[in-house]
């Protein structure tokens, strides 16, 4: 049997003298332009397709904030560390960033494992640098007077608290001096609106606006104000800054502009960074890998399987193999299998309390089998085929 195929894994990255400060990183990591990304959604998943380029975070959470896309529409996220999605050259990896360690999902080898976690270093040592120089440069406040005059667009109006901007086909509703969004179905405005920027309308009135509507309680009026679209500077494109003006600090900052939609939004961004200081400390270049679930797929050279047949066998002749309780055996049989990690692996596993490989059988011959490292998953596999070899004749 060599169809064995590595199709999830999950490593460790340990920084051996490094500490992130995962406050200013979920704060400063820069996320790429993800409106024009293709997505679908299936149940409450988000899968994006691959954009074609490597390093490109397209989403970022923490203690239940998102930045960029959002993945999940039901998940809570890490409070004690930032959840990244990015891409190398042709995969999509899923990582967490604890404070002096990541876990990393999606890579299929520590080659792989050993690109991410440069592109992450090359990203917290450019803020770093970029933190250094706003506290250093004799151009820092022409940069920040520049950028902030240069990215200040034309003036809309929004619905207050929101980044949703008021367009000609919102009905605009004058009461009591002030201007406010007839809006229907506005439950994703109300958590983010003050309770004084929010009216309800009675029947008459929703009459008087000319909506005939006998259940006004789904219509509410949201105050409006008025803030600036983002503008992007013609030198961030052309690189041809002013001679006063930082150019590193200057393209970090007018990056974001594919994040903030609002002027507003981007002057609190400036500001809140102008009070940290740096991102990490320590040495984030030695770090250890470490494995801690390996997962192949493989198929047998069988057509069915019978799988109650299986389930029914005499535990006797499962040898070290223990089957697992399950109701329904119906679609697979899972088997579990102890394992002792050996001396010279001790150093390349993430140790956990469960020591055993998981192997789930389907009906059609498909194996899925799991386990802390590569070397152990293909002992396991070999046992696991003689078992196989003994009961073929009873189970097909």
């Amino acid at each position: 049997m060599n169809n064995a195929k590595v199709i999830l894994s999950t490593f460790f990255v340990e920084f051996e003298d490094g500490m992130i400060n995962n406050d200013a990183l979920f704060y400063l990591l820069s996320i790429g332009d993800v409106n024009n990304l293709e997505t679908k959604r299936k149940g409450d998943q988000i899968k994006v397709k691959h954009p074609g380029i490597s390093d490109f975070i397209y989403s970022v959470s923490y203690k239940n904030k998102i930045r960029g896309l959002r993945t999940n529409l039901k998940k809570t996220y890490l409070k004690n560390g930032v959840c990244v999605h990015t891409t190398t050259k042709d995969k999509l990896i899923h990582i967490k960033i604890l404070n002096s360690s990541l876990g990393i999902s999606g890579a299929d080898s520590r080659d792989t494992v050993n690109e991410v976690t440069g592109y992450i270093i090359n990203r917290l040592k450019r803020i770093n640098n970029i933190l250094n120089k706003i506290q250093t440069s004799p151009k820092t406040q022409d940069t920040l007077k520049w950028v902030q005059a240069n990215t200040k667009g034309e003036m809309v109006s929004i619905i207050k608290g929101t980044s949703y901007i008021v367009t000609q086909k919102d009905k605009i509703i004058e009461k009591n001096g002030n201007k406010y969004v007839l809006c229907k179905g506005c439950d994703d405005f109300l958590g983010l609106c003050r309770e004084e920027d929010v009216l309800s309308c009675d029947i008459q009135e929703l009459r008087d606006y000319g909506i005939i509507d006998e259940t006004p309680h789904k219509y509410r009026l949201i105050r409006m104000e008025n803030d600036n679209k983002m503008l992007m500077p013609k030198e961030y494109s052309n690189l041809r800054y002013p001679s006063n003006i930082d150019a590193d600090v200057a393209d970090f900052l007018i990056n974001k502009i594919f994040e903030c939609r609002l002027y507003s939004h981007f002057c609190m961004f400036m500001a809140g960074m102008l009070k940290i200081s740096s991102i990490y400390s320590g040495d984030l270049t030695n770090y250890n890998i470490k494995t801690s679930m390996i997962v192949h797929n493989f198929y047998l050279n069988i057509n069915a399987i019978n799988l109650r047949a299986l389930y029914m066998l005499p535990r006797s002749m499962f040898d070290d193999f223990i089957i697992i309780q399950n109701d329904d055996n119906t679609s697979a049989v899972k088997l579990q299998l102890e394992h002792i990690i050996p001396r010279e692996l001790m150093s390349e596993i993430k140790i956990k309390r469960s020591k055993v490989h998981t192997i789930q059988i389907y009906r059609m011959g498909r194996i899925t089998l799991s386990g802390p490292h590569e070397s152990l998953n293909l002992i396991a596999i070999d046992k696991f085929l003689n078992l196989i070899d003994k009961i073929t004749h009873i189970i097909t």
